[in-house]
């Protein structure tokens, strides 16, 4: 018996958790409908042709798709073989929400959260071993924060109790309070770190080697993803009831 339209939707909504951006298996390439795909072309092409820094905002309602889209925009701007006019970029998506609680955010958590997160592809790549720098020491001090496991004993679950181990900052208010206490008063040297961090990482994907047969990587491409639902920042709302 075939399912009614109801029980398809049920199905789809319980196949797509909406938190989490589509995969190739469930992106659906609106391009058609939209009447072309201006939006990666323009923004690939527009990246190619600047000298300086590019600074984009994506917005739309909760749930409208922009983490798919920005994942789809990932994977063209990483494309081994870009089409003519256009240049290869190492996208580094950010989920903010892995590192920062929605309703007690700060800056500071971003910026660190961006410099994890780099970290982490760098590694995944093998371009970590090519920074000719190591992590500032000021960046050093506070990031270990984003990375120490908060265990949680004798959880119960079907099986026996278990433990958990969480290791980002959204689980933990003492952490943020600490790295809040390290880095208020010190956003200066905060910025100047973490500058320091981006250039030397770079270098190091410009410099990086790729197969023969593939373009090389032109610069990174940083996309936080998350921003929207970030509730509250420094105890103040960020939208308005």
């Amino acid at each position: 018996m075939p399912l009614t339209d109801a029980e398809i939707l049920t199905e789809i909504y319980n196949n797509c958790d909406p938190i989490v951006p589509a995969t190739a298996q469930f992106y659906v390439d609106c391009t058609d409908v939209r009447g072309g795909d201006a939006f990666a072309r323009d923004l690939c092409q527009e990246l190619g042709d600047s000298r300086g820094r590019v600074h984009q905002i994506f917005a739309g309602h909760v749930g409208g798709g922009k983490s798919s889209e920005l994942k789809h925009l990932a994977d063209r701007m990483n494309t081994r073989k870009p089409i003519d006019g256009q240049k290869r970029f190492f996208p580094v998506i950010v989920n903010v929400l892995e590192y920062v609680e929605e309703n007690n955010g700060a800056i500071e958590f971003v910026l660190l959260a961006a410099v994890e997160e780099l970290s982490k592809v760098l590694r995944k790549n093998g371009i970590a071993d090519q920074l000719t720098k190591p992590f500032p020491a000021f960046i050093e001090g506070v990031r270990e924060l984003l990375t120490t496991p908060i265990r949680m004993s004798e959880v119960k679950v079907t099986g026996g109790p278990i433990e958990a181990t969480f290791t980002s900052l959204r689980t933990s208010s003492t952490a943020r309070e600490i790295v809040l206490k390290a880095v208020r008063g010190n956003e200066a040297r905060l910025r100047d770190a973490v500058n320091e961090f981006l250039a030397v990482a770079r270098l190091a994907i410009i410099n990086s080697t790729v197969p023969t047969n593939e373009a090389p990587y032109t610069d990174f491409v940083l996309i936080l993803d998350g921003m929207d639902r970030i509730l509250k920042v420094d105890g103040k709302n960020t939208v308005k009831t």
